[in-house]
């Protein structure tokens, strides 16, 4: 499990580590990049890369978890609509079409699978956004099985 960053200095450090990852996904398999290749990639020492993460698969939670969690505070552009859609859906697709890269690198690696379950680990959390697709007041069992069914499209 990836640490709880107390100070921003470490949470910014610990989105690096994402943000390397990513881009080294879309350059070779996951499973070529090492630990040790990622830190040389931020510019961390490798000792200090365990302050963050256990090992690189936290890594790459903590990735689809920010990306999940940051879906609560994006806002899709006013431009951006769909005929008899509701806003909610068109903010949903438009923010998981700017993760693009991220949905391409997974599908490249065979981990699509890996983003549908932690969708649904968050589906039902308030702060997480989706709730707002179907309503606060919709049955946890339907949001699950919408939120999944949507995410599975996207990829």
């Amino acid at each position: 499990m990836y640490k709880f960053c107390k100070t921003e200095e470490s949470a910014e450090r610990q989105r690096k580590f994402e943000s390397a990852l990513l881009l080294m996904m879309q350059e070779k398999s996951y499973g070529e990049i090492s630990v040790t290749e990622l830190c040389q990639k931020v510019g961390i020492a490798r000792k200090n890369f365990y302050r963050y993460f256990g090992n690189k698969e936290d890594v790459l939670c903590a990735l689809l978890d920010h990306t999940i969690l940051d879906f609560s505070r994006f806002d899709a552009p006013e431009s951006v609509t769909a005929p008899h859609s509701p806003k909610e859906i068109v903010q949903f697709l438009s923010y998981w079409e700017q993760q693009k890269p991220l949905l391409d690198a997974l599908r490249n690696n065979g981990m699509s699978t890996r983003l549908i379950e932690r969708v649904l680990s968050h589906a039902w959390q308030q702060d997480t956004g989706f709730l707002k697709l179907l309503g606060d007041n919709a049955d946890p069992n339907t949001v699950l099985f919408a939120v999944s069914g949507i995410i599975t499209l996207i990829i």
